[in-house]
């Protein structure tokens, strides 16, 4: 993809999510006020509370409700405050949590869905998609992240995926002290920072917003490989050149750049 493609995908989205907030917000309150039905109703207020055993995969579809998924004693799932049934199903070892969307006036804004998996398990595979909710990922080690964010937060702190697809939205991505192996990341427009450990071959396309990366680890342990847009890019704060590498090492990372600004600083840190 050329610069002027990245630049047209770009506006792209930024148009497509404006119009598209915009015609969601009229439809919003044309049913309101045709049904005289309240967006904020909170009536029929969902809890459940479950314990599991033996799953190897998780995957979670929610449209605005904050997703927490951190380690505890045992596998279980807590949900609070929910205004539209969750479907949760175990099968083959796989736990999946889906929200039934109550048609236009769905809002679960307040809702929260926790996810406790044992200290000592390596899931196979977690795969989140969420809407507008934050999510927040801490001490889990999966094989595989597949994570579609949205427009909510994002946290991934003290966790450890060989195979790592992040597609990013509107809203922020921190990560810290972490591995995340095999990296995709196509950024969105919000702001991106990431400290972790980069083995592997990995991928950042940068869209709108900025992106800070700290790859852990020798600087020789990493590859660079600069394809720049618009914006600059920055390595170990001296500005990159396009269609450039940097570096000779087992483990690459490939910057697509677009409009927003890239920064890499490497920081030595024994893998442990």
């Amino acid at each position: 993809m050329n610069t002027t493609q990245k630049v047209i995908k770009v506006i792209a989205i930024c148009l497509a999510v404006f119009i598209i907030a915009n015609i969601f917000r009229v439809l919003l309150w044309g049913v309101s006020i045709l049904t005289n039905i309240s967006i904020d109703n909170k009536k029929d207020v969902h809890v459940f509370t479950e314990n599991y055993k033996d799953l190897d995969n998780i995957i979670v579809d929610v449209s605005s409700a904050n997703i927490v998924i951190e380690s505890g004693e045992a596998f279980k799932v807590e949900i609070n405050n929910m205004k539209n049934v969750l479907t949760t199903t175990n099968k083959n070892h796989t736990l999946k949590i889906t929200e039934k969307n109550n048609w236009f006036w769905h809002h679960n804004s307040n809702g929260e869905v926790i996810i406790y998996v044992p200290n000592d398990v390596k899931l196979n595979k977690l795969e989140i998609d969420n809407g507008a909710g934050n999510i927040n990922i801490l001490n889990i080690s999966s094989y595989e992240l597949k994570l579609n964010q949205g427009a909510g937060k994002l946290l991934i702190d003290n966790s450890n995926f060989d195979k790592t697809n992040i597609d990013g939205g509107a809203g922020t991505i921190n990560v810290t002290s972490s591995k995340l192996d095999n990296l995709d990341l196509d950024a969105g427009v919000g702001k991106i920072e990431i400290e972790a450990y980069l083995f592997g071959n990995s991928n950042i396309d940068c869209g709108v917003g900025e992106i800070n990366i700290t790859p852990l680890g020798a600087r020789d342990d990493y590859r660079v490989i600069v394809d720049k847009g618009i914006g600059s890019i920055n390595i170990d704060n001296s500005e990159a050149d396009s269609n450039t590498v940097y570096g000779n090492g087992p483990n690459s990372l490939t910057l697509e750049g677009g409009i927003g600004k890239i920064s890499v600083n490497f920081k030595d840190y024994l893998y442990q």
